[in-house]
């Protein structure tokens, strides 16, 4: 490695809350990365356990590379703009309290960004269930550069993924704001910040106008972030604010969609995206095992939502083609069956995607 002071400093910003089991392994393996000019921003979101201890026992152990920030819970969101503001870092990066990185994963992506002169750079990551992961290299992207054409196309398939890309089959997460290193010009320069109020996907819109906006992105080979999968994962549990929360991130598409793209693509761009948040909303509203409604209520309040006139255009509107199958089959269901055929039959897909029958 070069002298650390010639190097250039990398901000890792943290969100923790509820994480007690894991918040540990997550920060040890931050503090002994093998790129030694890094600075590790703690935000404890007002977590119930001991997290904020945690946190204060390694800022007093470690003073030269964590800075801690407490507030009450106020959301992921604020979590990571908190951090974002105090970061000084001329590279950010996000990783959630829950997963853990490589000791390599910094010193790699920051040499292969620099490198390739990108503004973000993406590196592989697994999936770790309990008992198995799986796991995504990016062996041939890591050869690849984003083209303009490439890059457009996986905003209107709103980040599904990468898989098309060159015929490479491999696929790279591009909706979450981990396992990726940011320039940090360009989130100042363009007042990028996670939006408040959005509660599910927030992070989806945060890397819309990232990609949109940046010159070069890149791949780096090397399955260097390690996401946790667990049962008790938010995207398991009953969200109150589904709804709320998923008609912010409608509006928030509409506008970004009608900013950067004429007005069919733009059409196209919200429209998918509805459809994926509409879903998104009814499943962590209803359809979640802890969710407190009565069957007879969660039919009714669906055969309401269809009455509105967001969602009327959404389900009435929307290109078929422009989905993925799962989706395309819930659209049709919601458009042309009663609402029981929808809620039962789409109960029934979910089971066998989950494996469960």
């Amino acid at each position: 490695m070069e002298n650390p002071d010639t190097l250039k400093k990398v901000s890792i910003v943290v969100p923790v809350y509820k994480s007690e089991a894991y918040i540990d392994h997550c920060i040890q393996s931050l503090i002994t990365q093998t790129y030694r000019q890094i600075e590790v921003v703690l935000v404890n979101d007002g977590s119930p356990d001991n997290c904020g201890e945690i946190c204060d026992r390694y800022s007093h152990e470690y003073p030269n590379i964590v800075k801690v920030i407490h507030q009450e819970n106020q959301g992921v969101s604020s979590a990571r703009n908190a951090g974002l503001a105090i970061a000084t870092g001329e590279w950010i990066m996000f990783v959630d309290s829950d997963d853990w990185v490589e000791s390599v994963m910094v010193e790699c992506m920051i040499e292969k960004a620099e490198a390739d002169f990108a503004e973000i750079c993406v590196c592989g990551h697994s999936s770790d269930y309990p008992g198995h992961c799986i796991q995504h290299n990016l062996i041939k992207l890591s050869q690849h550069t984003l083209n303009t054409n490439e890059k457009n196309r996986i905003i209107k398939k709103l980040l599904l993924s990468t898989e098309w890309i060159g015929g490479y089959g491999e696929k790279a997460d591009l909706a979450g704001p981990w396992a990726k290193l940011y320039r940090r010009s360009l989130l100042v320069s363009n007042n990028l910040q996670f939006q408040r109020g959005v509660v599910l996907s927030e992070d989806i819109l945060f890397n819309l106008y990232a990609i949109q906006m940046s010159s070069n992105i890149t791949f780096c080979k090397g399955v260097f972030y390690h996401h946790r999968m667990y049962q008790t994962s938010v995207t398991k549990r009953y969200q109150s604010r589904a709804f709320s929360s998923a008609d912010l991130f409608i509006d928030s598409i509409k506008a970004f969609s009608n900013r950067f793209y004429p007005k069919h693509e733009a059409s196209t761009i919200y429209h998918v995206a509805a459809v994926y948040i509409m879903f998104n909303a009814i499943t962590l509203t209803y359809r979640v095992q802890d969710s407190p409604y009565t069957l007879v209520q969660k039919l009714k309040d669906i055969k309401e939502m269809k009455k509105q006139d967001i969602y009327r255009d959404i389900i009435k509107n929307t290109e078929i083609r422009h989905l993925p199958t799962g989706d395309k089959t819930r659209l049709l269901l919601i458009r042309y069956t009663p609402v029981w055929f929808f809620y039962f039959n789409t109960k029934l897909l979910q089971w066998i995607r989950n494996g469960e029958i």
